[in-house]
């Protein structure tokens, strides 16, 4: 890539944020000013690199090369109210298995306050399904933050339920919500300044303070790395425990952050990428590899780390394990308010990619995106197909078939298609559709459990439960007009059958919270 684009892509990037007023010198020095702050112009050093593409790396890179995935965004179509930058962030709140996202945001407009939104996982991590959650469900409802709210949640206390500390974008402070509740049932009652370990951040903090925690010195416990609106870094060190945490704000030769210079601190995670046992740090997506030991970290800007495809200059990646078995995805805010997801895992996606209903006799052929150096492998009802491992399959019989696609790297995704099939009585089933739209499985969704009625007039001999796999997980026979069903389903997106002989006649997807 030319510095030319480069150049004009970062341009792009901190226009689009409107955050900023971007500024060019005679001498061809990029400046910006952020439009919240009287911050003294100041020159952005850019280091520009270039990466060999040599064919021996070729799965090395293909393993580490993060791609844009829209189709597989579980959170597309979303976006936080202000329709500026959003500031996501992943936790299983509700002690489910499954993450749930909350969102911070920046926001100039009316009252110029930050809100926290709550995106519930109703589904599972390999197959997400987020719903918006307001009112009294969204444990922060109804906290106000200045301008910028960033949330980022922890066990602070090691009381195993999640903790949340939001940093505040006006007076560089880090509120501390401590979750009174359980790790189940959570309830968070905001704390006072002697009772929030980091309280002290607003004396360094300038403007906005961002915080990223990990165990940086391997003493058991959670450390802190706090940039502020000018990239600017701080580190407060936890010299309590793991129980009752104490911050140190750490500066000199005993900061191991003390690299990183104004300007170039913004949005930080950390993340072992390279799988060595050390935290490595991510400033925006610029890698910094831990190169110390275990008890004395050191960070070097390495050229070993991923590659993205767009760049994140001033948000922090969230590190996830999202629509994919075991591929790596981030998750970082948008500037229009929306969700940006990345990921190691194959791009994969199937026509149809709806519930199918076909004619005895008939056929369906199911087709995969076709990519070069990907493997296959079909399912049925969660049972491998044997010798279905090329891109499409034709299907004859009803069934939750399913295709597991898998890159050079072993990185898998999945994608679905319920194939329903019509009975040998047409005319019967046509008779009864009015009768059929009634047969509706009902709370939807539901934390305990659901209720099907029958019409008298649907022939059906049995009702089954399939998950998003294709595995059947409740199969039973109709004996009355009512049945009851559920509570022993896990959280996750199912589909309800209903059976006639052996052709599916009818099929509703549920819910299970």
């Amino acid at each position: 890539m030319s510095l030319t684009k480069l150049y004009n892509q970062f341009i792009s990037y901190l226009y689009k944020q409107g955050m900023y007023h971007i500024f060019l010198t005679p001498k061809n020095q990029i400046m910006y000013k952020h439009k919240l702050s009287d911050m003294k112009l100041k020159p952005i050093a850019i280091a520009l690199s270039t990466t060999l593409l040599l064919g021996a790396n070729t799965q090395a890179q293909q393993c580490s090369n993060f791609k844009l995935n829209n189709s597989s965004n579980p959170l597309k179509g979303m976006a936080v109210l202000s329709g500026q930058e959003s500031r996501p962030f992943f936790v299983d709140i509700d002690g489910d298995g499954n993450l749930d996202c909350f969102a911070g945001e920046y926001n100039t407009k009316g009252n110029a306050t930050a809100k926290i939104y709550f995106y519930k996982n109703e589904g599972t991590n390999v197959h997400p399904s987020y719903t918006k959650v307001s009112g009294a469900e969204n444990p922060f409802e109804d906290v106000a933050i200045p301008v910028v709210s960033i949330p980022y949640f922890l066990d602070i206390d090691n009381d195993g339920d999640n903790d949340c500390f939001i940093g505040d974008g006006n007076t560089g402070a880090i509120r501390f919500y401590k979750n009174i509740g359980t790790a189940t049932k959570p309830q968070f009652e905001k704390q006072s300044a002697a009772m929030n370990p980091l309280s002290m951040v607003k004396l360094s903090a300038e403007i906005m303070a961002e915080p990223a925690f990990a165990d940086v010195d391997n003493d058991g416990d959670q450390d802190c790395l706090i940039t502020d609106l000018y990239g600017n870094q701080n580190y407060y060190k936890n010299i309590g425990t793991a129980k009752e945490p104490s911050f140190e704000h750490i500066t000199g030769k005993e900061n191991p952050f003390s690299f990183i210079n104004e300007l170039e601190g913004n949005g930080p995670s950390f993340y072992d990428w390279n799988k060595d046992g050390l935290q490595d740090l991510f400033i925006g997506t610029k890698y910094y590899k831990n190169t110390g030991t275990q008890t004395l970290p050191a960070y070097t800007l390495s050229q070993d780390g991923p590659s993205f495809a767009s760049e994140s200059y001033l948000l922090p990646l969230r590190w996830v394990n999202l629509s994919s078995k075991t591929a790596v995805s981030v998750v970082y805010g948008g500037a229009a308010g929306n969700f940006n997801f990345q990921t190691t895992a194959p791009e994969i996606s199937v026509s149809p990619n709806t519930p199918q209903t076909i004619s005895k006799g008939s056929a369906l052929t199911l087709r995969a995106q076709n990519v070069a150096g990907y493997t296959y492998q079909w399912t049925k009802d969660g049972q491998p197909v044997a010798g279905a491992n090329k891109s499409e399959l034709m299907v004859k019989d009803a069934g939750a078939y399913s295709v597991e696609v898998t890159s050079a790297c072993g990185n898998i995704a999945s994608a679905a298609v319920p194939v329903a099939l019509k009975g040998n009585g047409i005319n019967d089933i046509a008779a009864s559709n009015n009768d059929l739209i009634k047969v509706q499985a009902y709370p939807n969704p539901t934390k305990d459990e659901f209720t099907v009625t029958i019409p008298a007039g649907v022939k059906a001999s049995s009702i089954r439960v399939i998950d998003l796999q294709g595995r059947k997980v409740f199969t039973q026979t109709i004996s009355s007009g009512s049945v009851k069903f559920g509570k022993q389903l896990n959280t996750g997106i199912y589909f309800l059958q209903l059976v006639n002989a052996d052709a599916v006649i009818h099929q509703q997807k549920l819910v299970k919270n």
